[in-house]
């Protein structure tokens, strides 16, 4: 068995792959070569060199654009994975309460400097 890809003959655009035997004659929109694991889809079939191409930065924003869109999607239909857990934000109120009190302590230390310095 060979796995043979096929091509849009008009695009020269991916359009799947199926399982073949071995003997198999291939049709004029199909090859044998195997398109590539890496890159961005939709790959394009260059006939002159019998290889794929991706579809470089265009592609990847693509992808990337798709990507978003689902996360989206996926959070809008889960709005409670988009916020802090609830010990997330008693950590966060915490951290929020120590960040304070440090600046609390820096200005007393300041202003216990400055007291030293007029009693001098």
């Amino acid at each position: 068995m060979k796995q043979v890809y096929r091509y849009d003959p008009q695009t020269l655009k991916d359009n799947g792959s199926y399982m073949a035997d071995d003997d198999y004659q291939l049709k004029s929109n199909e090859t044998f070569t195997k398109t590539p694991n890496g890159g961005y889809p939709p790959f394009k079939y260059v006939r002159e060199t019998d290889s794929w191409k991706d579809s470089g930065e265009e592609g990847r924003k693509r992808v990337e654009a798709e990507m978003q869109k689902q996360h989206e999607e996926y959070l809008a239909k889960h709005p409670e994975l988009g916020q802090p857990s609830k010990s997330q934000q008693l950590l966060m109120a915490q951290q929020a309460n120590i960040t304070q009190l440090q600046k609390m302590v820096m200005n007393q230390q300041s202003e216990i400097t400055q007291l030293k310095k007029g009693a001098n």
